[in-house]
């Protein structure tokens, strides 16, 4: 049982129907995931600050949780060790994620399914794809 059916099997069975359901006939005015997002949201973050990564919202959780992760401490897990400790926290099985790697700025997106149409979209801004050495002239010496 991942999280999100935990998180179900909590409400009474009237709230989840209402909440897991798309909108019919007028009468459901929240689709749940920004109520689920927001739920897990601290345990993802606390999983990031173990691997040593920061961790922000961005979206509207409407449909997906929109999260941007960037290194935080001079050694933080490789990208891959992080994504793996944040599927083992929603407990997903290894096939629940997937890589895009085609997005701006050298941005990788992890795309975990945590269930139909609830999905965790990770975009990772990574120092070790070389930004930093391209653009010394802007950043210059940080110490």
């Amino acid at each position: 049982m991942n999280i999100l059916q935990r998180w179900l099997a909590r409400l009474l069975p009237e709230e989840a129907l209402y909440l897991y359901r798309k909108k019919r006939g007028g009468y459901i005015t929240n689709n749940g995931h920004a109520v689920f997002y927001a739920e897990v949201y601290p345990r993802l973050k606390a999983v990031a600050q173990r691997h040593g990564w920061a961790l922000a919202l961005h979206g509207s959780m409407n449909h997906d949780l929109d999260l941007m992760a960037m290194p935080w401490e001079d050694a933080p897990s490789r990208p891959a060790d992080f994504i793996d400790a944040m599927r083992r926290c929603l407990d997903l099985p290894e096939d629940a994620v997937r890589i895009n790697f085609s997005k701006p700025n050298g941005r990788i997106v992890y795309i975990l399914t945590i269930a139909p149409g609830f999905y965790l979209d990770l975009n990772i801004i990574n120092h070790a794809l070389g930004y930093l050495e391209e653009h010394e002239d802007i950043v210059g010496d940080a110490e």
